[in-house]
């Protein structure tokens, strides 16, 4: 989550985006432009990461949004697609909860 504030803070503040270009630049598009790019955001979610982390990360880039351009005008900036199937978000539930009640054996 530490990565997804600095770029929710960028989102609402705005300003250079050098120091977020060299902080990302393994990770980010050829001549992907912070300021410009950052104007417009679509998340989908993958069943690879648990599902409440990712719906946390869209609900903060969310945030920042509203924070910039208000809620009124929210959907010409941000949308988050949650394409995590419920069976796998039932599966990540069973293992959290087993994980958190000391159960330690298959048999």
């Amino acid at each position: 989550m530490a990565e997804v504030e600095l770029v929710a803070q960028f989102i609402e503040q705005g300003g250079d985006g050098s120091s977020l270009a060299a902080r990302f630049d393994h990770a980010v598009s050829p001549k992907f432009d912070f300021a410009r790019d950052l104007d417009r955001v679509g998340i989908a979610n993958q069943t690879t990461m648990l599902a409440k982390e990712s719906l946390a990360i869209a609900d903060r880039v969310r945030a920042a949004f509203v924070r910039r351009y208000g809620d009124a005008t929210v959907d010409a900036h941000f949308r988050s697609f949650d394409t995590i199937c419920s069976a796998t978000q039932e599966r990540q539930d069973a293992c959290w909860s087993s994980s958190r009640s000391g159960w330690t054996s298959w048999s």
